[in-house]
């Protein structure tokens, strides 16, 4: 899909909205009473933690940066440890049985974001697919420079942020490269890092993500994608699979997928 998956969409926006809804609950099984809670039970500190931590987490689980995992999971610990502690503070036994049921709710929502793929979605920036740019089938010969080394290579694709290109190269992920471009109209040097290493005989190369561009090279590559893209020459097998809200939640109710991202192909 071209968005972020809406399961964690929906979980994010779930936890912003958590103090509404934990009012919303506490008001009808409490017989609206929530004036109480917040004179009684809820008061001072424990007051503005209901209504910032778990609605930060929602933030963190939305902003889907490396960060983002540990702040959840920390949000929920804490959470975990005030609501075990006001146990014995509790006015009623039915709000021992709600607080129990916060907590039942957040061990899901942990258990959940220890589930590999979903881990890997705020980890591994390959599976990120809502963040890949557009990519476009491009045959031109190029030349990459590698430290003191000059080589000649040939790109095959290239999209506004990086190329994929083929050269008799072995160096490792990380590894900075400057890729040395001459066409009819321009003479560029681009610096980029190596992000990927394809090592399929019929499709071998390495994928360069570019790490400055000038706005001479930003114009060039503008230029260029615009015709590309004019042309038809877009790598269908690139572009993310977009679906909607609605196609989603059909697809889950039918198939049941949909719950746990899909890790790298």
């Amino acid at each position: 899909m071209k968005c972020r998956p809406w399961a964690i969409i929906i979980l994010g926006y779930l936890h912003i909205l958590y103090p509404i809804i934990s009012l919303l609950v506490i008001d009808i099984v409490l017989s609206g009473t929530p004036e109480f809670l917040f004179s009684e039970f809820y008061a001072g500190w424990r007051s503005v933690m209901f209504f910032t931590l778990i609605p930060l987490g929602g933030v963190a689980i939305l902003a889907m940066k490396q960060w983002s995992y540990p702040f959840v999971l920390l949000a929920w610990g804490i959470n975990f440890y005030t609501t075990v502690i006001d146990y014995g503070e509790a006015p009623s036994t039915r709000m021992i049985g709600l607080t129990a049921l916060q907590n039942l709710l957040g061990l899901v929502v942990v258990m959940y974001f220890l589930i590999p793929n979903v881990k890997s979605v705020y980890y591994n920036p390959r599976v990120r697919w809502w963040e890949h740019k557009p990519r476009y089938f491009f045959n031109l010969p190029c030349k990459v420079s590698v430290g003191d080394a000059i080589h000649e290579a040939r790109i095959l694709d290239i999209s506004h942020g990086g190329v994929f290109i083929n050269a008799p190269l072995d160096v490792n992920l990380s590894s900075k490269i400057k890729v040395l471009l001459e066409d009819e109209r321009e003479n560029l040097e681009i610096e980029g890092t190596v992000v990927h290493r394809r090592k399929e005989a019929d499709d071998a190369g390495y994928g360069i993500q570019f790490s400055r561009l000038d706005s001479k090279t930003k114009k060039w590559l503008r230029d260029r994608i615009t015709t590309l893209e004019k042309d038809g020459e877009i790598k269908l097998a690139r572009m993310p699979n977009v679906r909607t809200f609605g196609q989603w939640l059909k697809s889950l109710l039918t198939t049941g997928r949909g719950l746990i991202p899909k890790g790298e192909n």
